[in-house]
């Protein structure tokens, strides 16, 4: 697990031990928080601090791969969403930023008007994140429930699952027994991802 320090410091330790394994630095004032990244395809955490800096570091390597900077006072939330390629991180100036969790570009800014932020939840199988302010909380939906799609009369699917683009042909199952309400069983085929979250998909056969 990791500690976030206002040493400066993010410290990363196994349970049991009284000491850490190793000591990331490069924030210049308090860190305030820390988050792991939930997949597990990069070893990645994510850091926050008074300096007004959000840094993203691989553990591995113990080095900083990315620095997010746009907010105008001291970071107090950082969240790498479980489900979506997104980052979400708050700060004492009142806003929450949403970034590309690939690309690190800035995505949207969200102010409520509540006052300072301190706590980002996300909710794994979920679209719904929840936000806490001095002034109170509050429950908002991130991106699609359903994935962005497109079919074309031979009956091939093409769809976006937040952004793996997969495929499947219908056609492949004329054949096939189905009953009223039973699931498809389509042999899907995996495309590869993009860098962008797609909200729309169109295709030509």
């Amino acid at each position: 697990f990791a500690s976030a320090s206002l040493d400066r410091t993010v410290k990363v330790w196994q349970l049991g031990s009284v000491t850490p394994n190793f000591t990331l630095e490069g924030h210049e004032k308090g860190v305030n928080c820390v988050d792991y990244y939930h997949g597990g395809d990069k070893p990645y955490l994510i850091s926050g601090a008074d300096d007004r800096l959000v840094k993203i570091w691989d553990y591995q390597n113990k080095t900083c791969v990315q620095t997010l900077e746009g907010h105008a006072q001291n970071i107090t939330a950082v969240s790498f969403h479980p489900e979506l390629p997104i980052i979400m991180t708050g700060s004492e100036d009142g806003t929450v930023r949403v970034w590309h969790a690939n690309t690190y570009r800035l995505e949207n800014t969200l102010n409520y008007g509540l006052e300072r932020v301190w706590t980002i939840c996300c909710l794994q199988g979920s679209n719904n994140m929840a936000l806490g302010y001095d002034e109170g909380s509050i429950i908002i939906k991130l991106g699609r429930e359903e994935p962005a799609m497109s079919m074309d009369s031979s009956g091939k699917i093409i769809w976006a699952k937040h952004s793996e683009i997969q495929q499947a042909n219908l056609k492949a199952m004329a054949d096939t027994e189905i009953k009223d309400g039973e699931r498809l069983p389509l042999q899907v085929k995996d495309m590869g991802s993009c860098e962008i979250y797609p909200q729309t998909i169109s295709h030509n056969p």
